[in-house]
């Protein structure tokens, strides 16, 4: 499945179904996991719950790569990287 923005236009997800692509239009937040994938529930239950990322509207607009020790992510239309550590969660 092809998870898209939500700006990506009606016109242009309709195309994608004619051509029998599985997609689903998303908000507009990435979140990408660079940990094991049998860790991968921990880590999407602790990002959920860190203080800077645990509502819809504090999530909107970033790009993130959580890693197993660092949390890195830039907003939408910035090329300025920060980065967060991890909450004991």
């Amino acid at each position: 499945m092809f998870l898209l923005d939500e700006h990506v236009l009606e016109n242009q997800l309709d195309k994608l179904i004619r051509w029998h692509f599985s997609v689903k239009k998303i908000g507009q937040g990435i979140v990408i996991l660079r940990v094991d994938r049998y860790d991968a529930a921990e880590y999407i239950r602790r990002f959920l719950k860190h203080p800077d990322f645990n509502t819809h509207r504090k999530r909107m607009g970033w790009i993130i790569e959580a890693h197993k020790t660092i949390i890195k992510g830039m907003r939408v239309g910035n090329t300025k990287e920060i980065k967060f550590t991890w909450q004991n969660i």
